[in-house]
């Protein structure tokens, strides 16, 4: 993702990415946001569910692309923040990840990775 719109996910919620670029000895999230921006509203939805559910030291450890889905790996986390990140990872195989249009599947690329696109991003 690209690095100023990753800043400003910092700067909406500063707790749950307090390890953005941080040491890559210590976190994943040394390397930021690693999927595409077709996400980013799926993704800024699930933090503002955590937020709402007043645990106030959770934090991600992990932001990337698996699989064709979103995987979010997080810390601190509880039950109901584990049922968020689960829901938002189910809903991301049918959002395409590079326009966020609603309704892809999953297409195996040329290289044999999953990856999730709409018809238009497919090309």
């Amino acid at each position: 993702m690209e690095k100023e719109l990753e800043k400003k996910l910092k700067e909406e919620f500063p707790t749950l990415f307090k390890d953005l670029y941080g040491d890559m000895t210590k976190t994943c999230m040394h390397w930021g946001v690693s999927f595409e921006k077709g996400w980013l509203p799926l993704l800024k939805e699930t933090c503002q569910k955590i937020v709402d559910t007043g645990k106030t030291d959770a934090y991600f450890r992990q932001l990337k692309e698996k699989f064709g889905t979103l995987r979010m790996y997080i810390a601190n986390g509880n039950s109901e923040i584990g049922k968020i990140i689960d829901e938002a990872e189910e809903r991301s195989a049918h959002i395409c990840e590079t326009c966020g249009k609603e309704g892809p599947e999953v297409e195996t690329g040329g290289d044999h990775w999953l990856k999730t696109l709409c018809s238009d991003c497919r090309g």
